[in-house]
């Protein structure tokens, strides 16, 4: 598919490098602030003179915020750039449907949405009330060890809600809210990313087994990758330089073909499924003063994955293992200049945000994480013992899967290759 036929397929979305040489999406034209409030508006009679700002803006959404005119209530309104259109916008509605039905956490209540470009505004888009609160990332300094553990026994017994609510199937896709209940093609961001499942026509399921679904992502990347090496199209991540791309470009194929057969022999067989929010990371937690769980966000692309996928620690837990808690006065100062040096510069807990070293607050954040994911295996051996004993059986199938679903990441190839190497020798419990 050339550019021409692409783009008649999405004509309001681009396709650019972003500054790691990276293929994303973009919102061709910004949507008109007008027609949003005149969409929410008629969502919202009971409401007059809503006020909007722009809380935030990325490559698949642009969000705001509605506020009505004596302040006392305030809405979310997200448009999403119409990538896999009308199926992620569905998927996020059933999605967080779900959620709340069987799990108890916050998530945004959803008042309207619509996922096809009949409208206004000319984009899909979710209204939603407003959380108030904080992102974790924001908080994670401010609040101490103590009080970010009743939060981490909040997150695990969601997560052991999502386990204990599998699916026996083993259909691996995105719940449909045309059929509650049921489980669609898979709305992922590695099928989309680049347009690419569009060009090459490749399956997105639902997929009926673990190795059907790590073959289809591998046959979409091996097709872009030939594709790219057939035409000398170099517009592949992180590939700048003609010599370099080809290069880089066959080792990238070599380790796809290599995984093929690993895929295989480790994948027999129907998977268990279950919900997995892939993005729970320190952005996507709100959370009060206290450190409270005030809302779960951003549920596009959460779909329903293998247990041996879905059974890891949330990305906000993921790190180095500290045992011992790093002390303060052995760490030096980052230089700070002089226009920047007040009393500001220390907080009232006396931790000095920025003239420590940034070491310490790496060394610290390590040592907290630490002792964080003990926290949550003890909450999870509680709530969900399975979903500990699939976690501990699964390092192989998921360190194969972390290969497949980054086998195209030309910064990961070595990586890769010398990981095949030692699978091919019979280290199955080496690291990627």
């Amino acid at each position: 598919m050339d550019e021409s036929s692409q783009l008649a397929v999405h004509p309001d979305v681009e396709w650019a490098e972003d500054i790691w040489g990276y293929i994303s999406p973009r919102f061709r034209r910004d949507p008109d602030e007008s027609a949003i409030q005149k969409v929410a508006q008629a969502k919202l009679p009971h409401e007059h003179e809503l006020k909007l700002e722009t809380l935030g803006a990325g490559s698949l959404n642009k969000v705001y915020k509605l506020v009505s005119s004596d302040g006392d209530k305030a809405y979310v309104f997200r448009v999403a750039c119409p990538i896999d259109a009308g199926s992620k916008t569905k998927g996020e509605v059933a999605t967080i449907k779900w959620v709340k039905e069987r799990c108890e956490v916050p998530v945004p209540e959803i008042i309207a949405y619509d996922s096809t470009k009949s409208n206004l505004i000319g984009y899909e888009w979710i209204l939603t009330d407003y959380i108030m609160g904080e992102s974790l990332e924001k908080k994670f300094f401010d609040l101490d060890l103590a009080a970010k553990q009743p939060l981490v026994k909040d997150i695990a017994r969601f997560m052991a809600a999502t386990y204990n609510n599998r699916f026996s199937s083993g259909q691996i896709g995105t719940l449909s809210v045309d059929k509650d209940g049921e489980v669609g093609e898979l709305v992922s961001y590695f099928l989309i990313k680049g347009g690419h499942f569009l060009e090459h026509g490749s399956s997105k399921g639902p997929f009926h087994s673990s190795a059907d679904w790590l073959h289809a992502c591998l046959d979409l990347r091996e097709k872009e990758f030939v594709s790219n090496q057939r035409e000398s199209n170099l517009t592949v991540p992180g590939l700048r330089h003609r010599e370099t791309a080809l290069e880089d470009i066959e080792k990238i194929l070599r380790n796809i073909r290599r995984l093929r057969p690993d895929v295989d022999m480790v994948f027999t067989g129907k998977d268990e499924t279950m919900l997995y929010h892939d993005d729970l990371n320190e952005g996507n937690i709100l959370v009060d003063e206290e450190g409270r769980l005030q809302a779960i966000i951003d549920w596009e692309c959460v779909s329903m994955v293998p247990l041996w996928w879905a059974c890891q620690h949330p990305g906000f837990l993921v790190g180095w293992e500290q045992e011992e808690k790093p002390d303060k006065t052995k760490f030096g100062h980052d230089w700070v200049p002089k226009h920047k040096r007040t009393k500001d510069n220390v907080r009232a807990d006396g931790k000095t945000s920025k003239e420590i070293s940034q070491k310490y607050w790496e060394a610290l954040s390590a040592y907290e994480t630490t002792q964080l994911r003990k926290t949550f295996d003890q909450e999870m051996e509680s709530q969900a013992p399975g979903w500990l004993k699939v976690y501990t059986e699964s390092f192989l199938k998921r360190t194969l899967g972390d290969a497949v679903l980054c086998c195209d990441d030309p910064l990961q190839k070595e990586a890769i290759r010398r990981w095949l190497d030692k699978l091919d020798s019979g280290d199955m419990q080496a690291e990627l």
